[in-house]
């Protein structure tokens, strides 16, 4: 019989190969993805720090709000663990490459259970945890918590991962049971954009942007209620905050009880789905091998043709129709939508114009610099829809070289085909948050120039640099968009969007403050605002041109995928 180690094992063994297979590029992107969650990790713990000292230099309240922040932390991780956990397991119980081998090995269901259970328990959870370790370090170093806290939260931490895991697990196995694995994996993935959505539509709820309100004196025994948060409906969430508030105390013996209550309950509920595994998996893993059937979106975009379609609309088509046909690209626009309307609320609902002491120039340099954080939303989701295009041809792309169709031509459709959705995207957040804010119809009409260059820089640099290093091994466009090559594209955009700003400042500054004493623009200013206009476009084209040509020049020498 095979055990859970030999089932677990050859996964490892891949990735020590890989890592044995790194080249000095892979090496030096390895090495600067982590340098660069390092120090995300680190301005997740700065923040923590400053919100959880003003936490704890209330008198009164800073023990509570400082049980409420952990509360409600818990309470949202163990939401995004359970979910996490379906998708998850789905993959790994039904969809994963090798499960059709070892069904035909002796492998015990036990055992393979536990294989996948530990699988997924890690391939789901370590983010989620690294992100959450920063603010329990933080609130240690605040309440000058001992030594024993940090080793005490391993076993916290490790203990409550058990529960959602299997939770997720029995769910996905009692779906799969019911439904076809190939459908509930597009059914999930529309699952998890909503949940997203709800998740974000929750933390608007609580509107913490009130406490920078002048005008509403919100006591602090008003805010705690507008903060509570439904741990007792979620027990584990509750018995993490209480092991790990007890243990910043020091009262170890009083934050044994919800640890053995995290570590009891998780165990049990692992073993249950241990028992439904046996006797209800045979019938679910039949059920994963049926077919996919094409579904409605070959039927909507079939359409007649008459003639020979050109180039560009045959290429066009093409991306429309693999969006559509991958729920786990379209739904993403469920996503964004959320977001948008997110990002938009957040500057209806702090007024900047009843600030205090917020002048108006404050007010128009804050909508100036409103134009960098637009430019990092479209990055973002320029790294999720525009990178990959490249990679997802897969093995299909030796058609395309085949066709007549220069590599040039096809990375410069790719570039026509995915500008338009961004420059729109750019636009809506930049003119909506001026309006927004009540910016100055100078500061409005300069954003919304510098988001045609902005968009039009990202959109070529997310082709080329997907070009540049192409993985057509990589079916999931969501780890491409997590992947090193995705780092590398946000650092790079996001220095071309912040010189572009800084370029266009001192004459954007140099203007307002003219038009607000009412003084003449002047040969200087306009010669200053006219040598800026040319340096962006010249920058702009760099950051199309550049990359497009050298993702040419390495599709072009490409002899194997």
């Amino acid at each position: 019989h095979i055990g859970t180690l030999g089932i677990i094992r050859p996964r490892l063994v891949e990735l020590w190969r890989q890592s044995r297979r790194m080249t000095a590029l892979d090496r030096f992107k390895t090495v600067a993805f982590s340098l660069l969650t390092v120090g995300f990790l680190l301005m997740i713990y700065g923040f923590s720090y400053s919100v959880l000292k003003k936490m704890a230099s209330e008198p009164v309240f800073g023990e509570i709000l400082t049980y409420r922040l952990l509360s409600f932390l818990f309470t949202l991780l163990f939401a995004v663990l359970a979910f996490s956990n379906v998708i998850g397991a789905l993959s790994n119980l039904f969809l994963a490459e090798d499960n059709e081998f070892l069904a035909s090995m002796p492998v015990p269901l036990e055992r393979f259970y536990v294989a996948r259970f530990v699988e997924t328990m890690i391939q789901t959870s370590w983010m989620l945890l690294v992100f959450a370790l920063p603010v329990l370090v933080a609130a240690g170093q605040i309440w000058k918590a001992p030594v024993s806290y940090y080793i005490w939260l391993v076993p916290t931490l490790g203990f409550f991962l058990i529960l959602p895991t299997a939770i997720g697990m029995f769910l996905t196995l009692l779906l799969v049971h019911s439904f076809p694995a190939r459908k509930m994996r597009d059914v999930l993935v529309v699952m998890a954009a909503l949940f997203l959505i709800a998740m974000f539509v929750i933390l608007r709820f609580l509107r913490p942007e009130r406490l920078f309100n002048p005008d509403i004196l919100l006591g602090v025994a008003e805010y705690l209620a507008a903060l509570k948060t439904p741990d007792r409906l979620i027990a584990p969430a509750q018995w993490a905050t209480q092991t790990t508030t007890a243990a910043l105390e020091g009262d170890f013996r009083g934050a044994l009880l919800p640890l053995m209550l995290l570590l009891s309950n998780g165990l049990f509920f692992a073993l249950l789905v241990d028992w439904a595994t046996v006797r209800m998996y045979p019938t679910a893993f039949s059920k994963a091998l049926e077919g996919k059937r094409a579904g409605l979106s070959r039927a909507v975009w079939k359409v007649e043709r008459k003639g020979r379609l050109g180039i560009t609309r045959v290429l066009f088509r093409k991306e429309i129709l693999g969006f559509v046909r991958e729920a786990s690209q379209w739904t993403q626009l469920l996503l964004l939508i959320g977001l948008v309307v997110i990002y938009l609320y957040n500057f209806k609902a702090i007024n900047l114009e009843r600030i205090t002491g917020l002048s108006y120039y404050l007010i128009n340099l804050i909508s100036y610099v409103n134009i960098v954080l637009a430019s990092m939303v479209v990055t973002a989701v320029a790294a999720r829809f525009v990178l990959p295009a490249i990679s997802l041809e897969g093995e299909a792309f030796w058609v395309l070289k085949s066709a007549p169709i220069t590599t040039n031509r096809l990375l410069w459709e790719k570039f026509k085909f995915y500008w338009p959705p961004l420059f729109l995207l750019g636009e809506i957040l930049v003119v909506a948050t001026n309006k927004l804010m009540h910016a100055d119809p100078l500061v409005g009409y300069l954003g919304a120039t510098t988001m045609v260059f902005l968009t039009a820089g990202i959109t070529g640099m997310a082709v080329g640099i997907g070009a540049v290093y192409p993985d057509f091994k990589e079916h999931n466009p969501a780890r491409i968009s997590t992947s090193s090559t995705s780092v590398l594209f946000m650092i790079l955009a996001a220095g071309f969007s912040i010189i572009v700003v800084v370029i266009e400042y001192f004459p954007a500054r140099s203007v307002l403050l003219a038009q607000l004493s009412g003084a003449g623009l002047g040969p200087k200013r306009i010669a200053l605002f006219v040598a800026a206009a040319f340096a962006i476009a010249l920058i702009t084209y760099g950051a199309i041109v550049l990359p497009l040509r050298m993702g040419e020049k390495q599709l072009e020498n490409l002899e194997d995928i």
